[in-house]
């Protein structure tokens, strides 16, 4: 309902109480009304992301686990872009304790892609976890880095770098 979608987000509560249009002839039989009412059309979630980030803010016993690192990753940028506090502390926790050993693709993916859209804690997270394995393990295909500009990978790499130094300095 409206009331607990603006309860959970300031953006919500906004629209919540922008007045509804009239009807009018014009617009009675546009794909954007529907009983009298505008339609709100989320363009960045797919309906895995809809469904993870209601049943996050809608009153229940338990909060569902995002077992899925790319439902999890479309909820926390659902949930920053709506000003969602609690749905993006839930979907950053279940972010950060996403097992990825062995998946240094998958990491270096969600890095680039969190550091694209802000969430610096995530991406982080991710480029720490491809340092657990060779740089060689990391496959690099367009699959998910298609947006990932070269300015981002030269940035990774040269964090990389850097680590790889600080640790060597150890030894």
């Amino acid at each position: 309902s409206k009331v607990i979608l603006a309860f959970a987000s300031p953006i919500c509560r906004t629209m919540a109480t922008l007045p509804t249009p009239p009807p009018s002839a014009s617009n009675e039989d546009q794909d954007d009304i529907k009983y009298g009412l505008p339609i709100v059309v989320m363009h960045e979630s797919k309906a895995p992301i809809l469904d993870a980030l209601l049943r996050i803010i809608y009153p229940d016993d338990k909060t569902p686990i995002l077992e899925d690192v790319d439902i999890a990753m479309g909820v926390a940028f659902t949930a920053m872009k709506y000003e969602m506090t609690r749905v993006m502390e839930v979907a950053e926790r279940e972010l950060l304790r996403a097992p990825m050993v062995g998946r240094g693709t998958m990491a270096l993916r969600l890095c680039l892609e969190a550091r694209r859209r802000g969430l610096r804690k995530i991406a982080h997270h991710f480029a720490v976890e491809t340092l657990k394995g060779p740089l060689s393990d990391i496959i690099f295909t367009s699959d998910g880095l298609e947006e990932t500009s070269a300015l981002d990978l030269w940035q990774y790499f040269t964090f990389r770098k850097r680590v790889e130094e600080e640790i060597s300095k150890l030894f």
